[in-house]
């Protein structure tokens, strides 16, 4: 690399962010210790190492170093990730790798002097630090041990790329494909190389789409890539996700087509990818083909369709297609199809969990919608019939009272119920966060709230509640209407589980850095073995007893989640048939 655009010379460090020796080994160390490798190093030598090291920065995009030029620096990635790619004969980019942090590069030439292997490039805001292999040599022949922690990262980067190419080697093996596997270019045997772990690494369907997309546009004509799914017991392939190098659109990228008839259902018959070699002739052919018809106008021509296949069942398409006609031969089948082998199971549960996820938050959204608009006129059923009760209406018989008593615990149940799928659906919002606010006073703001929802249904079961409050002017820092919810679940089943004429406990104490809220009761308490079912959803302890009480088994499992985004924790406590305590435990912010 010349030294105009050698890293060590030609990068300026950001203003304000230099970094003392000291500082730098302790970044170095925590890296290499995530990393599994440098764990014999003194600090002494690491600070050394730090020393010698040149911070340098890179934007999105920026190219850090160049296949072919000197390489005489080597670097380790601090902050960001570096994609490491080759060029194919056209010009497209082959990715080989990504360094993350702790990841070393640079090293191989260290011994032998050989060019730069590969183009590097910064995948988003990227820190090195950065060495001249003179100086990284020195080290490691006056420190011994700081040679044996850079032989453990060499030796992990090897075995990596020999479990990755013996996955490839065994995979070409089982599919039969040695002879196709010898027979390809250069670009396409390290697409084969690569595709099967890069495309394992992702959890996003999105990333692993886009991955594909990239490589098929380097190893040959790719100008459409759609994934289509089957749906209705495989009645109808859906298109989930699509990329074109072309707009506009003619063809939206979440069609839908009925198989009966088509091109994907004539090659999941063959159990094959199906050519198309000219798409404006088979429109012509097939003039009832709406999708064909619209391809051909945004200027396609060919295309492969391969089936996904999992486990000998039919899940899914892979459509490649060209602005070109007879843009593939049986070659790009045989391609195509091996790479559809390697990634139809990764894809399918891909597209599993992306839908689990969905369901999951339209499950939560429907519950919070159901459950606030049957809130209201319930409220207001309940309200109109304590009206009645109380005389306000006119006077009532005893026979009339008593069944409108019974619509109102009715009611209340009901409210309850809604009040818990209400609770629920807000702490399961994989996007809430705690809104912390710095001075709750727990006494008043917390507790007493809550004990105020439930002095009612106290007064009426004759149950006393006593208070012990260490310090009763205790604030914390806590998200109060969330505090509010988890106090109160407590408090709810404490009235709803204890015995009539009974009391109920509530503790305020701090203990260390922490502040316990805590609520006792008198009832049938449970039994310690089954303690870890408290507080799952929807879980309830097998109890005859216990069962007896009507509970949604959501109420604690809001509490733990609460106490969770509190950086906190609920315990549980019981005598069998004599008591029940719960508490809660997270850090507090003293008022002094």
């Amino acid at each position: 690399m010349s030294s105009d655009t050698n890293p060590i010379h030609s990068v300026q460090v950001h203003p304000g962010l230099e970094e003392s020796p000291a500082s730098q080994s302790l970044v170095l160390r925590s890296l290499f210790q995530q990393r599994g490798s440098f764990g014999s190093v003194d600090d002494a030598t690491l600070e050394q190492l730090a020393e010698k090291m040149v911070p340098r920065y890179f934007h999105d995009g920026e190219i850090i170093g160049t296949e072919g030029d000197p390489d005489d620096w080597a670097f380790v990635v601090t902050f960001g990730e570096v994609e490491v790619y080759k060029k194919a004969r056209d010009g497209a980019r082959i990715q080989v790798n990504v360094l993350k942090p702790g990841n070393w590069g640079g090293l191989m030439s260290l011994f032998n002097n050989a060019p730069r292997s590969a183009h590097l490039m910064a995948r988003g805001e990227v820190k090195l630090r950065v060495l001249a292999h003179q100086d990284l040599a020195d080290l490691l022949h006056a420190k011994p041990c700081l040679a044996m922690g850079l032989l453990s990262c060499m030796s992990q980067r090897l075995a990596e790329d020999a479990i990755h190419l013996a996955a490839t080697l065994q995979y070409v093996g089982e599919s039969g494909l040695e002879e196709f596997y010898a027979c390809c270019l250069p670009e396409e045997r390290l697409m084969l190389d690569t595709i099967q772990h890069r495309v394992a690494a992702e959890e996003s369907l999105s990333k692993i789409m886009e991955f594909l997309f990239e490589s098929f546009c380097q190893v040959g004509d790719c100008d459409r890539l759609t994934l289509a799914f089957l749906q209705d017991n495989g009645s109808r392939a859906a298109s989930y996700w699509s990329r074109t190098t072309y707009e506009p659109l003619l063809l939206p990228a979440d069609y839908q087509e009925d198989m009966s008839g088509t091109v994907m259902e004539e090659s999941l018959i063959l159990g094959r990818p199906r050519i198309l070699s000219d798409l404006k002739q088979f429109s012509q052919e097939h003039p009832e083909n709406p999708i064909a018809s619209l391809l051909v106008r945004e200027g396609i021509r060919s295309s492969i369709i391969s089936p996904l296949i999992v486990g000998g069942r039919a899940v899914g398409f892979l459509i490649l297609r060209a602005r070109k006609r007879n843009a593939y031969n049986e070659h790009q089948v045989q391609l195509h199809r091996a790479i559809v082998q390697s990634i139809s199971q990764t894809v399918e549960k891909a597209y599993r969990i992306e839908q689990l996820t969905q369901a999951n938050s339209a499950y939560a959204e429907m519950l919070a919608f159901v459950s606030h608009e049957l809130q209201s006129p319930i409220a207001s059923m309940v309200m109109d019939s304590q009206l009645l009760v109380e005389g306000y209406l006119g006077e009532l018989n005893e026979k009339q009272r008593e069944q409108l008593q019974k619509t109102v615990r009715k009611g209340k149940y009901l409210l309850t119920l809604i009040r818990d799928y209400l609770n629920l659906a807000r702490v399961e919002d994989s996007s809430l966060q705690a809104q912390m606010l710095p001075d709750v006073e727990l006494r008043s703001q917390v507790v007493e709230s809550a004990i105020d929802m439930i002095e009612d249904d106290c007064r009426t079961r004759n149950i006393t509640i006593d208070r012990s409050y260490e310090d009763p002017a205790l604030v914390a820092e806590c998200d109060l209407s969330l505090m509010q919810i988890a106090i109160g679940n407590l408090l709810r089943n404490a009235v709803k589980y204890g015995r009539d004429g009974g009391t109920i406990r509530v503790i305020i104490k701090t203990e260390g850095e922490h502040a316990r809220l805590t609520v006792w009761n008198e009832g049938p308490g449970f039994d310690p073995s089954q303690k870890t079912n408290l507080f799952q959803k929807f879980s309830r302890i097998d109890d005859p007893e216990l069962k007896a009480k009507r509970g949604t088994g959501v109420g604690l499992y809001s509490t733990w989640r609460i106490m969770q985004l509190h950086r906190g924790r609920v315990e549980a406590r019981s005598e069998k048939g004599a008591w029940a305590e719960f508490s809660l435990i997270f850090p507090f912010r003293s008022n002094a």
